[in-house]
């Protein structure tokens, strides 16, 4: 089941610049804190879609780019005004944690990530393009 998911999330993110209609769209770097494992920076590419939400059943997917390698992550949830919640996964496709950001405005969110292995990472986005 969770192949099929993280099929459906990557066909999606994809076929995203087609669907792609929200503020928010766009690169990110995301500057991501955890008090034991320290301090990384990689990129995100948002996409939203409030379509997506009666048919996919979340309306939200981003997935991560780390420069010179790194873990993938795969995210999808839902975005209720200016706060997203939902899902991470990995290329395998395991769920390995959850998401929580709020947009401070368009180009700007604050945020927390949680999972099993890592507990809780705090975020900070910036949209680059």
């Amino acid at each position: 089941m969770h192949r099929i998911v993280a099929a459906l999330l990557l066909v999606l993110v994809v076929a995203s610049p087609v669907l792609a209609a929200g503020p928010y769209d766009g690169v990110w770097s995301v500057t991501d804190s955890n008090p034991t494992q320290g301090v990384i920076t990689y990129y995100v590419s948002i996409h939203q879609n409030d379509g997506g939400l009666q048919t996919y059943g979340f309306n939200f997917l981003f997935t991560t780019f780390h420069i010179g390698g790194g873990i993938h992550r795969i995210g999808a949830g839902t975005l209720s005004g200016n706060v997203a919640n939902g899902n991470v996964f990995d290329q395998s496709p395991t769920l390995v944690g959850t998401f929580h950001v709020t947009f401070t405005d368009p180009t700007h969110f604050t945020g927390t990530s949680t999972s099993p292995t890592a507990g809780t990472d705090s975020l900070v986005g910036e949209r680059i393009f």
